[in-house]
């Protein structure tokens, strides 16, 4: 089966981390002047705040570094709750003509059973997967070639 897409290089999202940044500093700047529990708690959500975005940029950063992309299908769906949202499991081929597997957790809106989707995985060791649609920090723009014959309706 011929590849119907080229993925461009992966390309920082920065309106997200100005974001992340300026809230970063906004809840530094609170734990500055307030006092007693509220500092107290901005300090930590700071913490918090910029311990889950280092640690998701280096996941997505490791994958981007030498990534494949493949078609996954959903395995198994798992609601867990309207407020905890739910987990997938899925399974994708990557360039080694293995099959490989990978659990997400999110909220409302992911794939159910047996739908597909597009996952980006690093070539090096595929156990480190991610759905495109879950990356905070890179965005992903397809190039189409022209002679590609467009999808039956």
């Amino acid at each position: 089966m011929a590849k119907m897409f080229v993925a461009s290089r992966p390309a920082l999202r920065r309106p997200v981390i100005v974001a992340a940044l300026c809230l970063f500093a906004v809840l530094v700047f609170l734990s500055f002047i307030e006092r007693d529990l509220l500092r107290l708690f901005c300090a930590i959500f700071a913490g918090v705040l910029v311990w889950n975005c280092l640690t998701r940029f280096k996941l997505e950063h490791s994958i981007v570094q030498s990534h494949g992309e493949s078609l996954g299908t959903v395995s198994k769906y798992r609601r867990l709750g309207t407020k905890r949202g739910s987990i997938i499991d899925y399974s994708f081929p990557s360039a080694d003509n293995k099959i490989h597997f990978g659990t997400h957790h999110g909220y409302n809106g992911l794939p159910q059973e047996g739908q597909t989707f597009l996952v980006v995985f690093n070539l090096a060791d595929p156990s480190l997967s991610l759905p495109l649609f879950s990356f905070w920090f890179y965005k992903f723009v397809f190039e189409f070639p022209k002679n590609a014959a467009p999808a039956p309706a």
